[in-house]
């Protein structure tokens, strides 16, 4: 039998003129939907489409507040334009990479991400493997908050890794990688967890402060919503295969400017 394995996809399409972007995990099911006039962002929605907290539907949507962002290559920039601490992490995650592709006129891109939790502790040793479009692209081997290994990630921790990443990487999409899977790792302790013995987000508060669900006025009234977890560890081929149908051309229907949720 295979180890408990957590496994994420992302997925990115984009066109002349706007852009998606989805999200799959154990816990998590998101997408980001944008258009741009080629220099900004001038329209955005959030779906949250499978959460673990009541709450996170409408923090799926604050995205909008990155209408009149200017593309940029660096998925990490919206993090300059305004506070993830007031977003859904994973919702504004997939949207920087949205506008990150939107600015790079990528037709398609896709990530996958799994880490196999031979001892169910996030701080014991596990290996991440992260897949860009199929292909090997990192394997780390984690330790607490720290890479171990290989070169020339060993050594790094996971609060600094993506600030030395983008010092280090000329290749846009080598910075992207490490950003994917910084992000990827502090996740997979989902795998860990048994959310549905929760109540609601602030049990546990381990967390607290770091999204927009988990601010002390917020986190006690945002109730879990059980039987919400899947478990990916056999088979990743389910991960956003709803996509054929809410999003059968890879985009979907898209917000405009008159009718952006802003």
């Amino acid at each position: 039998m295979p180890h408990p394995t957590y496994r994420r996809r992302i997925r990115i399409t984009t066109a002349a003129g706007k852009a998606r972007a989805d999200i799959e995990d154990d816990a998590h099911r998101y997408g980001v939907a944008l258009v741009h006039d080629g220099a900004r962002v001038t329209a955005i929605r959030g779906e949250g489409l499978r959460t673990p907290w009541t709450l996170c539907i409408d923090a799926a949507r604050l995205v909008d507040r990155l209408v009149g962002m200017p593309l940029t290559a660096d998925p990490a920039a919206i993090y300059k334009y305004t506070d993830g601490r007031f977003q859904c992490t994973h919702a504004f995650d997939v949207a920087g990479l949205a506008i990150a592709h939107a600015y790079r006129a990528t037709p398609r891109r896709q990530y996958d991400i799994d880490v196999p939790y031979p001892v169910m502790d996030f701080n014991a040793p596990k290996t991440l493997t992260l897949l860009r479009d199929g292909k090997l692209v990192l394997q780390w081997t984690v330790e607490g908050q720290t890479i171990v290994s290989p070169a020339p990630y060993a050594g790094q921790s996971l609060a600094d890794v993506v600030r030395w990443a983008k010092k280090t990487f000329a290749d846009p999409d080598d910075y992207e990688a490490v950003v994917v899977a910084r992000r990827a790792t502090y996740i997979s302790g989902v795998k860990t967890q048994d959310l549905d013995t929760r109540k609601s987000a602030a049990d546990g508060g381990q967390s607290m402060g770091r999204c927009w669900v988990f601010q002390p006025e917020r986190a006690a009234v945002a109730w879990r919503i059980r039987g919400n977890t899947r478990d990916f560890t056999h088979s990743a081929e389910p991960m956003l295969s709803d996509l054929e149908t809410i999003a059968p051309d890879g985009l979907g229907p898209m917000p405009t400017p008159e009718n952006s949720e802003r």
